[in-house]
Formats: C-alpha cells, sequence, structure tokens
C-alpha cells in the first residue's frame, strides 16, 4: 500500500524531466541553428576579407604604380622645363643677333620727320636740311631716299654711301630745335605741314629697338628719365642729369631701372 501511495508523484516528476529535456533539447537545437549561421557568417565574412584584402592589395598596386608613373611624369617635365628653358635663351641669343645683323645694315641710315609731303624731291628735301645745319651733304653721298608709311607718320628714310656723312648729319640734329618746318619749307601750304611744324632726325632703328626707344621715351615722360639717345643703333638713358649713360638692350633692362 505504502509504495502504491508514491506512484504519482514519481511520474509526476518524471513528466517534469521529459518536459526539461525538451526544453534543453529545444534549446540546444536552436543553439546548434544560431552556431550554424554564425559559423555561416563567419564564413561569409572571411570569404569577403580575402575578397577585400585582394582588392586593397590591387588598389595598393595600382596606387604604387600611379605614384611611380607620377614621378617618372615629375622628372619628365622637369627636363622639359630645362628643355624650353634652354630654347627660350637659344631663341633670345637668335633674336639678339638676327637683330643686331638687321640693325648693321642700317648702319647708314636716318629717319627725317616733319617734312612736308609733295613739296620737293625727296633727296632735295634731304639735302636742305643738311645745308640748314651746315653739313656737307651732296647728291652722290645718297644711295637710297624714300617715304616710308608709318601709323602716325611718313618719315623720310635716307641710307647714305658713307657712315661718315650720316653720322655727321645725325650729330647737328639737335640744332634743329631752333628751326621749324614752316621756316625750311615756306611754300608748303599749312595742310601739308605736321602738326608740330618740327623737324626730327632719328637713327633707322629695327622694329625691336623702335618699341624700346617708344617705351623709355614713355618713361622720360612720366619722369622716371631724364634721357633717351641712340648712336649707332645702340640705345642709351639717363635717370638723373648727372648719372652715367646706361645702355638699353631689352625691356627688362627698361624695368630694372
Amino acid at each position: 500500500m505504502a509504495s502504491a501511495d508514491f506512484e504519482p508523484e514519481d511520474s509526476e516528476e518524471r513528466e517534469d524531466v521529459q518536459s526539461d529535456l525538451a526544453d534543453i533539447h529545444a534549446i540546444l537545437k536552436d543553439i546548434q541553428k544560431s552556431m550554424n549561421n554564425l559559423s555561416k557568417e563567419v564564413a561569409e565574412l572571411k570569404t569577403s576579407f580575402k575578397q577585400q584584402e585582394s582588392e586593397l592589395k590591387t588598389a595598393k598596386e595600382s596606387l604604387n604604380a600611379a605614384l611611380k608613373y607620377n614621378e617618372q611624369l615629375k622628372t619628365e617635365l622637369q627636363a622639359t622645363k630645362r628643355r624650353v628653358k634652354e630654347l627660350e635663351v637659344e631663341n633670345d641669343d637668335l633674336n639678339e643677333n638676327m637683330d643686331a645683323l638687321e640693325q648693321y645694315t642700317r648702319k647708314n641710315s636716318l629717319e627725317i620727320e616733319g617734312i612736308p609731303e609733295n613739296i620737293c624731291d625727296d633727296e632735295e628735301a634731304v639735302l636742305k636740311v643738311a645745308q640748314v645745319l651746315n653739313v656737307n651733304v651732296k647728291r652722290e653721298d645718297i644711295d637710297i631716299c624714300h617715304r616710308i608709311k608709318r601709323k602716325k607718320s611718313n618719315p623720310i628714310i635716307v641710307r647714305f654711301i658713307s657712315h661718315k656723312v650720316k653720322r655727321a648729319l645725325y650729330k647737328q640734329r639737335v640744332k634743329l630745335k631752333n628751326i621749324s618746318g614752316s621756316q625750311l619749307f615756306p611754300s608748303a601750304p599749312a595742310t601739308a605741314r605736321p602738326s608740330s611744324n618740327r623737324i626730327f632726325i632719328n637713327e633707322n632703328l629695327t622694329a625691336h629697338r623702335r618699341n624700346l626707344v617708344r617705351m623709355a621715351n614713355d618713361m622720360k615722360q612720366d619722369g622716371i628719365l631724364k634721357g633717351v639717345w641712340t648712336v649707332d643703333g645702340k640705345i642709351f638713358v639717363k635717370t638723373s642729369p648727372e648719372g652715367r649713360p646706361l645702355r638699353i638692350n631689352t625691356e627688362d633692362d627698361l624695368d630694372e631701372l
């Protein structure tokens, strides 16, 4: 009788144990499932990491190649800059030599501005200017004489046979300050005379040197320079009345004054 009284309790206990075991089994299955999912995710992460590692390696290789190519380009650029600088120096030297050669061909030439047009023969006008300056010039001293057209004036260009004659006439040009065009050519109508009524004698310069003289004269008007003149095609300036003459060859020479 006594054992029969305890059977229900044993049965309930077994049921509870079985229930607990079932719960534990279910939990273990969930854990196993989670572990499987986690393992799968870890595997995917490893694959992704390897892929990213491979991509990073490729990117590094590409970057290193780009950096190397960039260094090559820098080296080539520096070499190109040096070559360009050398070519610029060579070009400057070539232009300077060509300009000097062209100026040499003009060493016996002068330009006379302010002479009214169509009043007399160009050679006759040159001889008249020389006469008023007390310089002995004859027709046979003149090689070529004609007008040249410029934007603001049409001066007479005259090339002499002798550099000595050219130099003598050019040296006396300062006397023209006291002589007007109307005095020298009184028969010229007022409409044919230049507005300044002055006559000027200048050396026949190359375009480069003529531009330098123009710039120097602009600086003289601004009070920067006190004197501008040329001698045998060479350009000289003074920054003060007592200063020594400075020779000008380039625009940089003027900028450095």
